[in-house]
């Protein structure tokens, strides 16, 4: 937790102070902030954990990523919620997950302007600033608050219609990057759909949400977050959240 920490700090230093933006190969924005994040956790973490692989996104190479299948690969999102950060909302931090022989055994996210971090080790159980975190339990589709995002991706793929039942029961559009997958293990939301994300986008939150009693799976209902799709949800509504998107595949 303490490179989480360190790489908050640096955020906020930089945080509504006008940090120049450019732009990636894919559209994503970038700045140094997200650099130097990454710089400042990938030196924190071969201090501590010499030997281990490492997965950021500012330093990852172009392609599909697969599970890490022997060995122990550390998976950073040095600043997750660039977009937020830049615009001056405070929905953005560092994410870092452990991935042990090809499973996460380790999630941390920090989120500094609202001082909250939270963190799961396999079979350890969730915490948020040091207290349990448990989802919700909510079993009802009709009451849950179910977050989605990225509905231009699912118009792009001709899968604008999977999100129909979800618009039509008034849910809640919108997301906040790492925030929301905090929310969801605290039992502040029930459920999330997203689509595109990237392994270190969702690495630590698939660790928080099981440990928090959650699940987190792709569209198909596997464990795995290297396919760019994720239904999570409480566990009780998770069923019913991967038959929205059943035909997304």
């Amino acid at each position: 937790m303490s490179a989480a920490r360190a790489a908050g700090r640096l955020q906020l230093a930089q945080f509504r102070r006008g940090v120049a933006v450019e732009m990636k190969t894919d559209g994503t924005p970038v700045t140094q902030v997200d650099r130097d994040s990454e710089a400042l956790i990938r030196a924190a973490l071969e201090r501590t954990t010499p030997g281990f692989d490492f997965l950021g996104e500012e330093s990852a190479p172009g392609g599909k990523v697969g599970p890490h299948a022997s060995g122990s690969r550390w998976i950073v999102d040095p600043l997750d919620g660039t977009k937020k950060f830049v615009r001056g909302l405070p929905f953005f931090g560092p994410c870092i997950a452990l991935e042990r022989n090809g499973e996460l055994v380790l999630g941390v996210m920090h989120v500094p302007a609202m001082n909250e971090t939270i963190w799961a080790e396999r079979g350890a159980g969730a915490f948020l600033n040091g207290e349990p975190a448990r989802v919700s339990y909510e079993s009802s589709f009709e009451r849950a608050s179910i977050v989605w995002h990225n509905d231009q991706e699912f118009h792009e793929r001709g899968w604008a219609s999977s999100l129909d039942p979800l618009r039509a029961a008034h849910y809640n559009p919108g997301f906040l990057d790492l925030y929301t997958y905090l929310c969801l293990a605290m039992g502040r939301i029930d459920g999330v759909l997203m689509l595109g994300e990237s392994p270190w986008d969702v690495a630590a939150a698939q660790v928080i949400i099981e440990e928090a009693g959650g699940q987190l799976t792709d569209f198909k209902g596997d464990r795995t977050v290297y396919q760019g799709q994720t239904v999570a949800t409480n566990g009780l509504l998770q069923t019913v959240l991967l038959d929205v998107v059943k035909g997304c595949r």
